[in-house]
């Protein structure tokens, strides 16, 4: 299997016939684009490249079950949404225990220079973890509204209303941000 380019549903059937060279195949194929949005929701490298070998460990054990034919890229984002999402909630939770009281304890934000970019930064980060994470398919990753439909298993209709919604939230906490001054 090393000169021929297969599809993405040929390596997976191919791995869910034992071939690991697959699985290598899938991953150099999509592997920069997952730890790209991982790394953009979740807003932590380390933390995305784990999430990110999580996601691939699941296409390889779903080998055998997986049936989406042609639909290879919604199905990981799907499985990338899915971990990232996890991963935000238990660190949602881990903090509002440990630093409910004592806010000396969180990390210290990373300086960005840009008073613009600072707010964007800030805003984002305050974005309810859905409409991040649709911002980030569309703008970022460039999924079409019907492939964002289909990787969080929701209606065409609903990504329009979500991505509205979403940039219209940003848009808000950006001017709130710049605003009152806490992006410089």
């Amino acid at each position: 299997m090393t000169d021929k380019n297969y599809s993405d549903s040929e390596l997976m059937e191919n791995l869910a016939n034992g071939d690991q060279n697959s699985l290598a195949q899938l991953y150099k194929r999509h592997g920069n684009s997952i730890l790209g949005f991982i790394h953009k929701t979740v807003g932590d490298y380390s933390t995305a490249e784990d999430l990110c070998q999580e996601v691939f460990l699941v296409v390889a054990n779903k080998a055998e079950v997986y049936k989406e034919k042609g639909k290879f890229r919604c199905w990981l984002y799907g499985i990338a949404a899915n971990k990232a999402r996890n991963h935000l909630r238990k660190r949602w939770l881990r903090n509002k225990l440990l630093f409910q009281h004592h806010e000396d304890l969180l990390p210290p934000e990373d300086k960005i220079f840009s008073p613009e970019l600072q707010a964007l930064k800030i805003a984002f980060s305050k974005l309810a973890p859905k409409d991040r994470e649709i911002l980030v398919l569309q703008v970022s990753e460039g999924l079409s509204g019907e492939e964002i439909a289909e990787t969080l298993s929701i209606k065409h209709a609903a990504v329009r209303v979500r991505l509205y919604r979403a940039r219209k939230k940003l848009k808000k906490l950006i001017e709130k941000e710049l605003k009152t001054g806490s992006g410089k």
